[in-house]
């Protein structure tokens, strides 16, 4: 009898273990606080937005089981070869990188808006934001450096490989007014445009 009833407190235990576990999973996360750091390319969409190897730091505050205030710090580098001759608009030559991914500068996105999640049983964490904010541009090969005001949205797929572990991958789109100023005249102003993609790991605190 006492065998029993031993068994029957470890099988109820481990029931309510893992019934535990997958509401962590299916219903909510078990914290209201997360962080992701993720690495990944900026690809410019023309112009002379910048382009390059990019990081990508978020802080999130769960306001919801869905709704997150999303805050985000996202440095590109110009890793691009001074190979290839541009011009700006008043006909000046002066060397920048390949059209397209590399070059044209530095730049670092400082954003704030909303993120949007929705955690799955099966631990597949689908998402999306919006966020807005200003991009500092600078270190370019024309010395016309200047800011951006911009709108980035896009969305990504995390696995939990833990309750508040995720690992997984994201694409956005930047687009926005771009203001730069420089040397002799250089000063002009241009449609801020770029596709990013990354991946990497979220941490729920």
């Amino acid at each position: 009898m006492r065998n029993l009833a031993i068994v029957t407190l470890l099988l109820v235990a481990s029931s309510a273990s893992a019934q535990s576990i997958s509401r962590r999973y299916s219903g909510g996360f078990p914290g209201k606080d997360e962080l992701s750091a993720e690495l990944g390319l900026q690809a410019s969409l023309g112009g002379t937005t910048p382009g390059g190897f990019k990081m990508f730091f978020d802080y999130a505050h769960r306001l919801s089981d869905i709704a997150w205030l999303d805050f985000k710090l996202n440095p590109t580098f110009d890793t691009g070869y001074r190979a290839a001759t541009c011009v700006d608009q008043f006909g000046n030559p002066y060397p920048c990188g390949y059209a397209g991914l590399y070059g044209n500068g530095y730049a670092i996105d400082l954003l704030a808006g909303a993120k949007f999640k929705w955690l799955l049983r099966n631990r597949v964490m689908p998402y999306c934001n919006i966020d807005g904010g200003v991009v500092p541009i600078f270190a370019r090969p024309a010395g016309d450096n200047g800011a951006a005001i911009v709108v980035n949205t896009g969305g990504g797929v995390k696995y939990f490989v833990h309750p508040r572990v995720g690992l997984g991958g994201e694409v956005n789109f930047t687009l926005g007014p771009g203001f730069y100023s420089g040397p002799n005249n250089t000063g002009h102003n241009e449609l801020y445009r770029a596709f990013n993609f990354a991946a990497g790991a979220e941490f729920i605190l």
